[in-house]
């Protein structure tokens, strides 16, 4: 475990972290995985699971996107900042913050790859 100096203060960080950060089940039945980003610093849960909370990962976050069998129909990734509300087949709607934590509805059309016969 590494240390972290905090004013004045060291606090222990666990080596290893959860494999999943949220599930969000969308209105077509799939099931959304939130892939806990990587940490480039310590995080609470609360940054994770509020749209108040601030993203970890400057890159968003990775949804890996399964059918009601398990299987993986495919992944994306939502911007820094975007905080899902409603998943459907061809749509992802959320909030995002300025940098006056004033909240913007977002509404995002989900673009398939035509190579990805899945998602």
């Amino acid at each position: 475990m590494a240390a972290a100096p905090n004013a004045g203060y060291a606090y222990d960080y666990s080596e290893r972290f959860p494999a999943v950060a949220r599930l969000v089940l969308a209105l077509d039945g799939a099931l959304w995985v939130m892939v806990y980003p990587e940490v480039l610093s310590p995080i609470g849960s609360t940054q994770l699971l509020s749209p108040l909370g601030t993203v970890a990962n400057p890159l968003g976050a990775l949804w890996r996107v399964l059918d009601d069998t398990g299987a993986v129909l495919g992944e994306l990734r939502t911007p820094p900042g975007f905080f899902a509300l409603e998943n459907g087949h061809d749509y992802l709607l959320g909030v995002t913050l300025d940098s006056l934590d004033v909240e913007t509805v977002v509404l995002y059309d989900i673009i398939k790859d035509e190579m990805d016969d899945g998602l």
